[in-house]
Protein backbone atom coordinates (compact mmCIF):
# COMPACT_ATOMS: atom_id res chain seq x y z
CA UNK A 1 0.00 0.00 0.00
CA UNK A 2 1.30 3.40 -1.01
CA UNK A 3 1.03 7.08 0.85
CA UNK A 4 -1.51 7.80 -1.98
CA UNK A 5 -3.61 4.74 -1.28
CA UNK A 6 -3.75 5.56 2.71
CA UNK A 7 -5.08 8.77 1.93
CA UNK A 8 -7.60 8.11 -0.63
CA UNK A 9 -8.98 4.52 1.22
CA UNK A 10 -12.11 4.99 3.32
CA UNK A 11 -11.78 7.23 6.49
CA UNK A 12 -12.33 4.03 8.81
CA UNK A 13 -9.71 1.94 7.15
CA UNK A 14 -7.16 5.11 7.09
CA UNK A 15 -5.37 3.78 10.31
CA UNK A 16 -5.57 0.09 9.59
CA UNK A 17 -3.92 0.80 6.75
CA UNK A 18 -1.06 3.12 7.91
CA UNK A 19 -0.26 0.62 9.95
CA UNK A 20 0.22 -2.43 7.33
CA UNK A 21 2.43 0.05 5.69
CA UNK A 22 4.29 0.59 9.08
CA UNK A 23 4.70 -3.43 9.10
CA UNK A 24 5.68 -3.66 5.34
CA UNK A 25 8.46 -0.94 5.78
CA UNK A 26 9.62 -2.80 8.76
CA UNK A 27 9.52 -5.95 6.93
CA UNK A 28 11.62 -4.40 3.71
CA UNK A 29 14.22 -2.16 6.33
CA UNK A 30 17.56 -2.27 4.81
CA UNK A 31 16.61 -4.62 1.54
CA UNK A 32 15.01 -0.98 -0.97
CA UNK A 33 17.23 -0.38 -3.66
CA UNK A 34 18.10 3.40 -3.82
CA UNK A 35 16.73 5.08 -6.89
CA UNK A 36 19.26 7.54 -6.94
CA UNK A 37 22.12 5.87 -8.85
CA UNK A 38 19.26 5.81 -11.62
CA UNK A 39 19.20 8.98 -11.99
CA UNK A 40 21.68 9.68 -14.95
CA UNK A 41 21.16 6.86 -16.56
CA UNK A 42 16.77 7.89 -16.54
CA UNK A 43 17.72 11.11 -17.87
CA UNK A 44 20.01 9.63 -20.90
CA UNK A 45 17.72 7.13 -21.44
CA UNK A 46 14.89 9.60 -21.85
CA UNK A 47 16.12 11.29 -24.24
CA UNK A 48 17.36 8.25 -26.50
CA UNK A 49 13.45 6.43 -26.98
CA UNK A 50 12.28 10.05 -27.21
CA UNK A 51 14.41 10.61 -30.08
CA UNK A 52 13.81 7.40 -31.41
CA UNK A 53 9.90 7.93 -31.28
CA UNK A 54 9.16 5.34 -27.97
CA UNK A 55 8.95 7.06 -24.93
CA UNK A 56 8.05 4.97 -21.79
CA UNK A 57 6.45 5.65 -18.62
CA UNK A 58 7.93 7.62 -16.17
CA UNK A 59 7.46 4.90 -13.63
CA UNK A 60 8.59 2.15 -15.96
CA UNK A 61 11.80 4.22 -16.98
CA UNK A 62 12.42 4.49 -13.52
CA UNK A 63 12.29 0.62 -12.54
CA UNK A 64 14.05 -0.28 -15.64
CA UNK A 65 17.01 2.77 -15.06
CA UNK A 66 17.18 1.18 -11.03
CA UNK A 67 17.60 -2.26 -12.31
CA UNK A 68 20.33 -1.58 -15.17
CA UNK A 69 22.29 0.70 -12.50
CA UNK A 70 22.28 -2.24 -10.14
CA UNK A 71 23.39 -4.73 -12.39
CA UNK A 72 20.28 -6.70 -11.88
CA UNK A 73 17.34 -8.48 -13.82
CA UNK A 74 13.93 -7.27 -14.31
CA UNK A 75 11.37 -9.95 -14.08
CA UNK A 76 8.22 -8.85 -15.59
CA UNK A 77 5.59 -10.10 -17.39
CA UNK A 78 5.13 -6.80 -19.46
CA UNK A 79 8.23 -7.47 -21.37
CA UNK A 80 6.77 -4.42 -23.46
CA UNK A 81 7.29 -1.56 -21.67
CA UNK A 82 10.76 -2.24 -20.91
CA UNK A 83 12.04 -3.82 -24.69
CA UNK A 84 13.51 -0.88 -25.55
CA UNK A 85 15.99 0.30 -22.41
CA UNK A 86 19.43 -0.10 -22.57
CA UNK A 87 21.73 -2.93 -20.83
CA UNK A 88 18.44 -3.68 -19.14
CA UNK A 89 17.99 -7.69 -18.64
CA UNK A 90 14.64 -8.63 -18.84
CA UNK A 91 12.67 -12.39 -17.48
CA UNK A 92 9.26 -13.01 -17.99
CA UNK A 93 8.69 -15.93 -15.82
CA UNK A 94 4.97 -16.19 -16.71
CA UNK A 95 4.91 -16.47 -20.11
CA UNK A 96 8.29 -18.46 -20.60
CA UNK A 97 6.61 -22.24 -20.03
Amino acid sequence: MQIYGIAKSAPARQAANRHSLGLLQQLFAGRILLVSPSFEAYGAEKVRLRAMGRPVDDFDLMIGCTAVAHGLTLVTRNTRHFADLSGLRLENWIDQF
